[in-house]
């Protein structure tokens, strides 16, 4: 009887896939939500803290290192978000990040002096962002398939939304409260991120049958014999602890062997814990805690083992580059014009160009990331390139007109490439390895933003003129372009040296 029971079991195990829909776009608009307010400390920071940094007389270089050690912080800290959400779970971890992101603008509301800042803001922003921006992308990532590039679009414009309203909303709190105030109610907005996180649902329990759906359905319990050790009570495994583990299996009608002893082994190890805590076996608890440290540690190690592939390491230089000269690009717009002997607001709307351009960029290429006639790495590496030479093109205007119509392209070009920047990396490498291979690329954006963003703002400091620096970021992205001409010999080489992903 139990074989035939086995047998029938197994006749009816299917492939399981993502949803592409269902819950999945619930996932996507709390991954939304996430990008949208997790955004606001970052395009906030210099009119929100303007107050209290204008008020001790912080100089440029302190006000450009705690910004820049928020971008380190959240560089590196994004190695250790895979290996966290493999042990504890998307949910725990993206609220974790959440609390930290709250907590950091909550604290900087009392912070007595600037020097506070590189603890709340840098530390414990950096990280929270790191946590929560990272796990909206990998979540967003496994609940799609047929749909994932359009999904991963729609979650990178809420950047764009958060860069509209970040300053704005800033500035309001300001005019009508005092720094205290606006701080504690923009920490409160940025709280809202814990929503988001918290519909962030196990893909397990959404995945669906490949094919057609089995007609009749199998009772779990029928394997209950084999899965129970009689000669072991304490750790036996009854119906109704089955029967509750089995309901947040994947909902498909049959379960496979598999699954079942995966589900017994589960009841156990919660009844094992259980039994330790009760014991009050100190001993062990302090063991397993050096064990799950010792499991992320290797995990982490892991994910740098990639290295180990010409692709990965294409990858992380090419988006080290790339991501160096867009963000400081992006900052040292307002003063490019403004240096040209325009005034202030005539600088804010070129940055606001800017922004609608990413925006309209990201929309655009959202809805033809899924397509089949759409190349995806073509189309990256095309908007590497137009990024290049409109930043080029940048350090050439000498009218507002120039510098408005370079400004919206550049805008345009570097939408489309963010857009696709998480989905170039599925497609080259594969969703499994997508959180190391993401981790690696933002420690090189790091590596580069404290190497060579000081050098860069030397050389303009040398020179007295932003000409040089443009230009240089201009053939940054150049570079950034021709890495990735690269890419089919470097698969060439991985497939030559046995390296498959």
């Amino acid at each position: 009887m139990k074989k035939n029971s086995v047998e029938h079991i197994k006749h009816e195990e299917v492939e399981l896939v993502p949803p592409d829909g269902g819950w999945g776009w619930v996932v996507v608009f709390g991954s939304f939500l996430i990008m949208v307010v997790g955004g606001l400390p970052i395009f906030g920071f210099s009119i929100l803290f303007s107050p209290l940094l204008i008020s001790y007389k912080a100089s440029s270089t302190k006000i450009a290192w705690i910004f820049n050690s928020y971008g380190i912080g959240w560089s590196f800290f994004v190695l250790f978000v895979g290996p966290l959400i493999e042990e504890f779970g998307w949910r725990k971890v993206s609220i974790i990040g959440a609390l930290l992101n709250f907590f950091s603008v909550f604290l900087t509301s009392f912070a007595p002096n600037p020097d506070f800042l590189f603890f709340s803001f840098s530390l414990l922003g950096g990280v929270g962002n790191a946590i929560c921006l990272t796990s909206s992308l990998i979540v967003v990532s496994r609940y799609f398939e047929k749909h994932r590039g359009f999904v991963i679009g729609v979650t990178s414009v809420g950047g764009c939304v958060s860069a509209f309203i970040g300053p704005v909303l800033a500035n309001y709190l300001l005019e009508n409260y005092d720094f205290t105030g606006a701080s504690l109610i923009y920490s409160g907005i940025v709280l809202h991120q814990c929503i988001g996180c918290s519909l962030f649902q196990p893909v397990d329990w959404h995945m669906k049958p490949a094919k057609s759906k089995v007609k009749s359905e199998t009772d779990p319990t029928e394997l209950l014999p084999a899965l129970q050790d009689s000669g072991n009570k304490e750790n036996s495994v009854t119906k109704s602890e089955l029967l509750q583990n089995s309901r947040r299996s994947s909902k498909i009608s049959g379960y496979s062997i598999g699954s079942l002893e995966q589900i017994a082994l589960d009841v156990s190890y919660q009844r094992l814990k259980t039994i330790e805590v009760n014991e009050g076996t100190e001993e062990k608890a302090f063991a397993g805690h050096c064990l799950l440290c010792k499991k992320i540690l290797v995990s982490t190690y892991q994910s740098l083992k990639n290295l180990r592939y010409i692709r990965v390491v294409i990858i992380a230089l090419a988006c080290g580059f790339y991501m160096l000269s867009y963000i400081n690009f992006q900052m040292w717009i307002p003063f490019v014009v403004k240096s040209a002997d325009f005034s202030l607001e005539m600088a804010a709307w070129c940055s606001s160009a800017a922004s609608l351009g990413n925006m309209a960029g990201r929309i655009f290429t959202s809805l033809l990331a899924d397509r089949k006639i759409f190349n995806v790495i073509y189309g990256y590496m095309f908007g590497t390139l137009c990024t290049g030479i409109s930043v080029l093109a940048f350090s050439f205007a000498e009218q507002y007109k120039f510098f408005l119509i370079t400004a919206c392209f550049w805008g345009f070009s570097i939408g489309m490439t963010m857009c696709l920047n998480s989905t170039v990396m599925i497609n080259v490498m594969g969703v499994d390895k997508f959180p190391a291979v993401f981790a690696i690329s933002c420690i090189a954006n790091g590596v580069f933003g404290f190497v060579l963003g000081p050098l860069i703002g030397a050389i303009r400091d040398a020179t007295a003129t932003y000409t040089h620096a443009i230009r240089l970021f201009g053939a940054l992205v150049i570079i950034s372009f021709f890495l990735w001409t690269l890419m089919p010999l470097a698969k060439r080489y991985d497939k030559k040296k046995n390296i498959k992903t």
